[in-house]
């Protein structure tokens, strides 16, 4: 992790926003990682983070008073090809497990399942469940609550590319239709435009047009109101020759004004 510090800059302020320093511990690196939130100075907030050997968080420690005392705790878990198993949290560190989330995957690392305690129980609160198609294509998506009732249903379709073609997402147990959305890709299927009905009138009331860098990464994407509309924000990207993002700019009500901006730096070593 070289990761050193994140710059914001909202509407031309200045903030160093995040202070990391790492520490490496065997097959581990150790961080420490401190928030100027208000930029005055003043450390708000520390967090102390763990890694493995994949770079993957296993340990993440929050001291919210920035006082030297962790106030609670969470630990992740991953299998051997670093998928994520679930986590454990100890809201007060008092060595108590408080809340945990359970995931599972198939043979292919498609995720199946997803279950979250509140209370650490055994009864899950909120339970997800993904099912594909031959293709591992995901097809349908279940949310349910502690009661097992369905709260929400997406269903998936595809084009004869493969590419998503459209999503259809249905409310409650009478499974009325909340919204849908299709899809458009350009000729390196990459998709270059997502509407939203949401009224399900058949007009669209949202739309994201990508563009990307020649190397395909993203480089922005333009949020409209209509066909045809003016854009109402547009996310801007930069990245290095790693692929790491090095800047993300936002401009919210596409008036030419930054409204957010952040800028990654590394130290000397990269």
């Amino acid at each position: 992790m070289n990761f050193l510090k994140l710059l914001r800059q909202p509407k031309g302020t200045l903030l160093i926003l995040t202070i990391m320093s790492c520490l490496q511990l065997n097959s581990q690196e150790a961080c420490r990682i401190e928030y100027d939130n208000d930029s005055n100075g003043i450390i708000n907030t520390v967090d102390h983070k763990r890694y493995d050997e994949n770079g993957n968080t296993i340990y993440l420690g929050r001291d919210g008073g920035a006082d030297g005392v962790i106030d609670g705790a969470t630990t992740y878990a991953y299998d051997s090809i670093s998928n994520f198993l679930g986590l454990q949290s100890d809201r007060n560190n008092d060595g108590l497990i408080d809340a945990l989330s359970i995931y599972t995957y198939d043979s292919l690392g498609n995720q199946l399942t997803y279950d979250y305690d509140e209370n650490n129980d055994g009864e899950p609160d909120l339970s997800e469940r993904f099912h594909y198609n031959e293709n591992g294509d995901l097809i349908k998506f279940e949310r349910f609550g502690s009661d097992r009732s369905i709260l929400v249903l997406y269903l998936y379709f595809y084009g004869t590319s493969f590419n998503l073609d459209s999503t259809f997402q249905y409310f409650g147990m009478d499974s009325t239709l909340r919204s849908f959305q299709y899809f458009e890709y350009d000729e390196y299927n990459r998709e270059v435009m997502e509407f939203h009905d949401n009224n399900r009138d058949g007009i669209p009331n949202r739309i994201l047009k990508t563009a990307y860098y020649e190397d395909s990464s993203v480089k922005q994407v333009i949020q409209l109101k209509s066909i045809g509309g003016n854009p109402e924000r547009i996310d801007s990207f930069g990245y290095f020759s790693t692929g790491w993002v090095r800047y993300t700019t936002i401009d919210t009500d596409s008036d030419g004004i930054l409204d957010k901006a952040e800028e990654v730096t590394f130290r000397d070593d990269g």
